[in-house]
């Protein structure tokens, strides 16, 4: 149950059988729905909510019963999510050098967010890829799920595959809550990609990004916090500007988004393993933190429109018709990489960057 710390305060001068009176009323319907704590002013508390010092957001809820309520609930959700974004990002080998808009400023974002990036070498990664039971058992797993494969093989299969146990190992060793990869460079070591492992570890809940995007890990891992849909980083492929539309497109769509799923190697080098993977028609969300310090975003209601994958780009494709100006991507975009989601979650995450502080951006 929410957890709400309560700090009364009042003049001493009301009538005060009246004032308990009103104040029981008030709590009421309250203490059915959440845990009210009481506690004297300057005190600490455990809770879910709680206004803990002068300076931080604050908001007045005000209003009917269900309202104050329903309101409650949402404002615990964005203190929920902001807790699990002050954890620790890891950062496996440098960036890709050809990243737009990846820089970020790591003081200023952990000033801002509480978010700390993790610096970890890549061999901690390359070196745990071993052969194991495991690594053939998730091998196996994915080729019975697969509605086909081109291009790849089982030797392919459990190579990329032992991607997945070692980056859990990573997880679990340095406390991440997300991490991106330098994925090419994984191609170069080991000869396999790590779309696969991406694809399984976003939909363990593992928020993993590549091409070592720290803003696009940010991004995920804030959309998966707010709204609990796994993330899709993807590149915008065909922008339409005058029918708003947009082709977003990534090898690392995670499984469990898709209605199905072809196995093919990636598209660029032809090695390793990608996901080719088919989207449902439905609502969708397209989203991007960016700037020094992670202060601006772009945010869109979108819709998944019916479409085929094309061969000239990355293996899975999805057509979204936005409700923004998809002339967003050619004139002002935070950056190349951004994040789609399925459902309509963007009231939401305007409403929690907004009382974060953020900026949105529009075309």
């Amino acid at each position: 149950m929410t957890k709400i710390a309560l700090v009364r305060f009042d003049s001493g001068r009301h009538d005060r059988t009246a004032f308990e009176r009103d104040r029981r009323e008030f709590l009421a319907p309250l203490g059915k729905e959440f845990e009210l704590l009481e506690i004297v002013p300057g005190a600490k508390a455990q809770a879910d909510l709680q206004v803990r010092r002068q300076g931080e957001p604050v908001e007045i809820v005000h209003g009917r019963p269900r309202f104050i309520l329903a309101r409650l609930q949402e404002l615990a959700r964005f203190q929920a999510a902001r807790r699990v974004l002050s954890g620790r990002i890891g950062v496996i080998g440098k960036p890709s050098d050809w990243l737009i808009g990846s820089g970020i400023d790591r003081a200023a974002v952990r000033r801002r967010w509480g978010t700390r990036f993790v610096d970890i070498g890549l061999e901690e990664l390359t070196r745990r890829h071993r052969g194991n039971a495991e690594a053939v058992a998730i091998a196996r797993e994915f080729t019975s799920r697969a509605q086909g494969m081109s291009g790849v093989d089982e030797p392919a299969l459990r190579a990329a595959a032992r991607l997945v146990p070692a980056l859990r190992i990573i997880f679990a060793r340095h406390r991440l809550q997300a991490a991106t990869v330098r994925c090419f460079s994984l191609i170069e070591a080991l000869d396999t990609s790590g779309c696969l492992a991406l694809s399984r570890l976003n939909d363990e809940g593992r928020v993993c990004g590549c091409e070592g995007d720290m803003p696009a890990a940010f991004s995920m891992l804030l959309i998966f916090a707010l709204t609990g849909e796994v993330p899709f980083l993807a590149n915008p492929a065909e922008v339409d500007a005058e029918r708003n539309q947009v082709v977003m497109a990534h090898c690392t769509v995670p499984g469990r988004m898709v209605t199905g799923y072809r196995l093919q190697p990636h598209f660029e080098t032809g090695l390793g393993v990608a996901l080719c993977g088919a989207f449902a028609p439905g609502p969708a969300t397209v989203f991007k933190v960016g700037g020094p310090d992670l202060e601006s975003y772009f945010v869109s209601p979108a819709e998944v429109l019916p479409g085929r994958p094309r061969p000239g780009l990355c293996r899975t494709q999805v057509r979204l018709q936005l409700q923004e100006r998809a002339g967003y991507f050619l004139r002002a975009p935070l950056a190349n990489h951004h994040v789609v989601a399925r459902g309509d979650h963007a009231r939401r995450i305007d409403d929690f960057m907004r009382t974060c502080g953020a900026r949105r951006i529009l075309d």
